[in-house]
């Protein structure tokens, strides 16, 4: 009995998340507040490459299909040695749109994305400076609506609303319907006051207020993140537009899955952890206080809890006197929910999802300390790239 007890107390705790998540879905339906009005400052992009031949060009032409003045625009591209045909796709761009202000620089030694920010960022003449990945594609419109944010003064930052192309694979559906409860949570967020959560495929800021900055000194696992949270400290509004959409592919495997979760949750808990004062300082940052504490319990809290939860009631059931014909049942019944239930409804496919989230999470925890991860590039994504710029092609 005393055991049911903790379960259901720690069951109890656990219902933070979805509490915090329907208060979201509340607050998404309304309007932010902010005062949005279309204007065409300068924007500057900045997009840091490393081995990117088979999205790279996408990525231009869909900078030069923007519904933005081209003239109202310059590109900044700081390539980190790529060794395959990305600078000899870059420089031939380059001379073919000479209509698009480009400017191309080679580091002399790889320093990463973090780097090639910072270098850029004091080169930049725009009122507004944009991030931007290669591997991601703007929606026509999506440029034009994030700048219509930074007509309010009190708008520093704004991120845009990510779209994931799918096909058939579990993981690319499963990574679609958590993105869903993903892009519900940021809304709300800019909703109630500023989401701490970024997006390095579209993040504009204000270039007065990133010149004040510098990117990778808190986490540089999660440095568009960062971002956000250094420009909410000075005292202005970080949010996401849902009108300034982006589309990019989803992990197609579950181990692809797991790499990108794991090292994105832990730069984003060692984010939280190093702003622990906003936390525990709500009269200076008030609601803002509330979001960081819930992120950091969907991040941190949350899988442990998981983890007991699954832990306990496993001892439960083996400590529960039964006979092995049920026990073989229970295994049968089980087998048949995962695979009717969780692999083939939506909402099943979401459990799963989360599960499989807050396991990569509670199984990168080990990492928290290390002062650097190892990444590359998921070339299962490329690999979609590529064969949509075959199909392309062939049109």
């Amino acid at each position: 009995m005393e055991l049911w007890k903790i379960i259901i107390s720690i069951v109890l705790i656990e219902a933070i998340l979805p509490l915090y998540y329907l208060f979201m879905l509340y607050l998404s339906k309304r309007n932010n507040g902010v005062k949005k009005s279309y204007w065409i400052p300068i924007v500057s992009i900045i997009i840091p490459t490393f081995n990117e031949d088979t999205t790279i060009l996408s990525k231009l032409n869909n900078i030069i299909d923007l519904q933005y003045p081209l003239e109202k625009l310059e590109l900044f591209i700081v390539d980190g040695l790529s060794t395959d045909k990305t600078v000899k796709l870059i420089k031939e761009f380059q001379n073919n749109h000479p209509e698009l202000k480009i400017a191309f620089f080679q580091e002399k030694e790889r320093g990463g994305k973090i780097k090639a920010i910072n270098s850029t960022v004091p080169l930049c003449n725009g009122e507004l400076i944009c991030i931007s990945d290669s591997d991601c594609i703007w929606e026509l419109d999506a440029l034009k609506e994030a700048v219509a944010n930074f007509s309010d003064e009190k708008v520093g930052a704004v991120t845009g609303l990510q779209i994931l192309m799918v096909e058939d694979e579990l993981a690319e559906k499963m990574e679609h319907h958590y993105n869903s409860f993903y892009n519900i949570l940021r809304l709300g967020e800019s909703v109630l006051d500023s989401t701490p959560i970024f997006r390095g495929e579209l993040t504009i800021v204000r270039s007065e207020l990133f010149k004040q900055i510098e990117v990778g000194t808190e986490s540089a696992w999660a440095d568009d993140s960062e971002i956000s949270m250094k420009i909410r400290k000075l005292g202005y509004r970080a949010i996401v537009d849902s009108k300034a959409k982006f589309y990019e592919f989803a992990p197609p495997t579950l181990e692809s899955r797991k790499n990108q979760k794991g090292r994105r949750g832990l730069g984003l808990i060692k984010l939280f952890l190093s702003n622990w004062k906003i936390i525990l300082n709500p009269f200076k940052y008030g609601k803002y206080s509330f979001i960081c504490a819930s992120n950091l319990f969907s991040l941190l809290v949350s899988p442990i809890l998981v983890f007991l939860i699954s832990i306990l009631l496993i001892w439960v059931l083996l400590t529960f006197s039964v006979n092995i014909i049920l026990y073989l049942l229970l295994i049968f019944v089980a087998l048949f929910l995962v695979q009717f239930i969780l692999f083939k409804n939506k909402i099943g496919q979401f459990i799963f999802s989360f599960l499989h989230s807050q396991f990569i999470l509670l199984i990168s925890l080990p990492s928290i300390t290390a002062k650097s991860i190892k990444w590359s590039q998921i070339t299962e994504i490329r690999d979609k790239w590529k064969e949509m710029g075959e199909k392309s092609n062939e049109k």
